[in-house]
């Protein structure tokens, strides 16, 4: 396990489905006082019974359970039999932004879902990253973290935020949540232009940025305003690498992710495509000093209309592993070459084209 200096944190983290869903479940079975979960996806599946069954015997040992999810992300659970199983037992549970054809007033009531994953045990270890609940997901590289330290404090205070006001609001903000803790911060983005604080930081910092970018995401459709600091980064010779995957889980995603290729390599960024699976890893390192991870992808829905949730750090240990990973992924994927990809079949090419009225609705 990674330990700040200052003592102001440790943590621990899992580069894999299976790794992150084996740890959150041995944590469950630890807790003796609190379990409170936030998540995106929550399968009823193989894996998410397996968590249900865990999640159950607890409550009936005393330990008090919240549990948060979205609805969208979470159908599958919120219309299964096993909400009203989990309160039965005692457990609290809650559905974000709950979608129904009589409560959508318009498009965007589809919008502002909740595509945090936070755990938070006896108010001691938080786990946060991108790892859902679900057994299709297991086999997928992620980054998944878990956190002890006075940064438990701010992920759960802000966990009985969102707790508290997703019973009477389908959509909300927070108050301003840039929560600092030495070296550790929790960053949340807010569908609202002056809460969306992580993708304000992001920007600030590749802006500021002398030596290196370094970014990890299974999603690449970012707004203009992104992805043209990304490009003057490497106009004026920051190196910024940009890794995505070959195969997304979602083939459109991979579409309209491909069409950004090519203005990229122009600008002089380098792009990688993961190939040994699934890359689902939300991670960015700038000049080996400071380091995110989190749910945030790097597309509109993320970027501007979800409710996210990422840590940052400039702790110099925390970043190096972030970095380190990165290194590790480069050598499981294969560098875009620009003349190579110009020489793309054209049928590829007009599917991305055909991608790009629909990129701020991705």
């Amino acid at each position: 396990m990674g330990k700040s200096p200052d003592n102001a944190a440790s943590w621990q983290f899992y580069l894999s489905g299976e790794s992150a869903q084996d740890a959150m479940l041995e944590a469950i079975k630890g807790a003796t006082k609190s379990i409170e979960i936030e998540q995106y996806i929550f399968s009823n599946d193989e894996i998410g019974i397996e968590f249900f069954h865990a999640l159950t015997a607890k409550s009936r040992e005393g330990v008090a359970i919240r549990i948060l999810c979205d609805h969208v992300g979470s159908f599958d659970f919120f219309s299964s039999e096993w909400p009203g199983k989990l309160r039965d037992a005692g457990i609290k549970v809650r559905f974000f932004n709950i979608i129904s054809p009589w409560r959508v007033e318009s498009f965007t009531g589809w919008y502002f879902r909740n595509h945090r994953k936070i755990m938070v045990i006896d108010s001691n270890i938080a786990f946060i990253g991108g790892m859902g609940i679900g057994k299709y997901m297991r086999k997928w590289r992620d980054t998944h973290i878990s956190l002890v330290g006075d940064i438990v404090e701010a992920i759960e205070t802000n966990f009985d935020d969102i707790w508290n006001k997703s019973k009477d609001r389908s959509v909300f903000l927070f108050r301003k949540w840039i929560r600092r803790v030495k070296k550790f911060n929790l960053l949340t983005n807010v569908p609202h232009l002056f809460q969306r604080h992580i993708y304000h930081t992001l920007i600030d910092m590749i802006r500021g940025a002398k030596e290196s970018v370094c970014l990890t995401t299974p999603y690449f459709i970012p707004d203009g305003r992104l992805f043209r600091a990304l490009r003057l980064a490497s106009r004026r010779g920051v190196e910024v690498k940009l890794i995505i995957p070959e195969k997304s889980d979602v083939r459109f995603f991979n579409i309209a992710a491909y069409s950004y290729i090519e203005p990229a390599l122009r600008a002089g960024i380098r792009v990688f495509l993961y190939q040994n699976s699934i890359l689902h890893a939300k991670t960015a390192v700038i000049d080996g000093k400071w380091a995110t991870m989190g749910s945030l992808n790097l597309d509109t829905l993320s970027l501007l209309w979800n409710y996210e949730a990422n840590v940052e750090s400039t702790d110099k240990k925390f970043v190096n592993e972030l970095a380190g990973h990165f290194a590790d992924d480069l050598k499981n994927s294969k560098e875009v070459i620009y003349a190579e990809w110009k020489n793309r079949p054209f049928f590829d090419m007009m599917l991305e084209y055909l991608s790009y009225p629909l990129h701020r609705l991705l």
